[in-house]
């Protein structure tokens, strides 16, 4: 089900509020808030100090990809709850 009106704030406010920034995002629609979950695990990663020994990538392929990574048919796609998911990818910076 969409949410909200459809205006988001996320091109604008979502890389500022990843390193801290104040203004939270706001979603338009249900890919917009998985992005905006997986960026809310990494803010507050990064605050208790993981972001330090990893670079924290948020990611959400929103209601795209079925449990078992695969891509969904498209039926009944905003209906299934366990698709609701965030990834985060920690990698250990580059030395260069």
């Amino acid at each position: 089900m969409p949410l909200g009106s459809g205006r988001s704030n996320l091109d604008r406010t979502l890389i500022p509020w990843l390193r801290g920034g104040a203004v939270e995002p706001t979603v338009g629609d249900n890919v917009g808030l998985g992005m905006a979950r997986a960026v809310a695990v990494a803010r507050a990663l990064r605050k208790a100090g993981v972001g330090e020994a990893y670079v924290i990538i948020p990611m959400s392929a929103g209601p795209l990809v079925r449990p078992g990574d695969r891509v969904t048919d498209g039926a009944r796609a905003a209906d299934e709850q366990n698709r609701r998911r965030i990834e985060l990818r920690l990698r250990r910076p580059s030395t260069q």
